[in-house]
């Protein structure tokens, strides 16, 4: 899902007899691509930010 490594973000994931894996290979419209790139950019903003605080 090209994630960050570190970084907080949910994943669409199935679990069957315990174990949870994540969906790989799911496609995503113009629109559903945006909002993710919207997201990751904002917790990228806010991880940056809180790395300030840490100083």
């Amino acid at each position: 899902y090209g994630i960050d490594p570190g970084l907080i973000f949910s994943f669409p994931s199935r679990t069957e007899n315990g174990v949870s894996r994540i969906v790989e290979g799911i496609t995503h419209d113009d629109f559903g691509r945006k909002k993710l790139q919207d997201t990751l950019e904002e917790l990228r903003k806010e991880r940056d930010a809180v790395k300030e605080l840490e100083r």
